[in-house]
């Protein structure tokens, strides 16, 4: 993670809490913002036989808010009876 997306990310805190033995319980500090996510798809489908379709697709986010990967690929096998 680069050192402008770790400061802009939201710190965990501790706070007590009567509820556990320990009293300590991790949360995370509120800030402003929104986390409207954004993605792009990019991806093909071949059918190489009759009924047997492969599909192969790239999501990668548009925006910077929210949790979200870099890049992920998915793939995907679908056959019809």
């Amino acid at each position: 993670m680069d050192a402008a997306r770790r400061e802009r990310a939201p710190r965990l805190t501790e706070r007590t809490s009567p509820r556990l033995a320990t009293g300590i319980t991790p949360a995370f500090d509120p800030r402003a913002g929104h986390l409207n996510l954004m993605l792009g798809a990019a991806g093909f489908k071949f059918n190489p036989l009759g009924n047997l379709l492969v599909s192969a697709h790239a999501l990668f986010p548009l925006t910077d808010a929210g949790l979200r990967s870099r890049f992920t690929m998915t793939f995907g096998v679908d056959y019809a009876f």
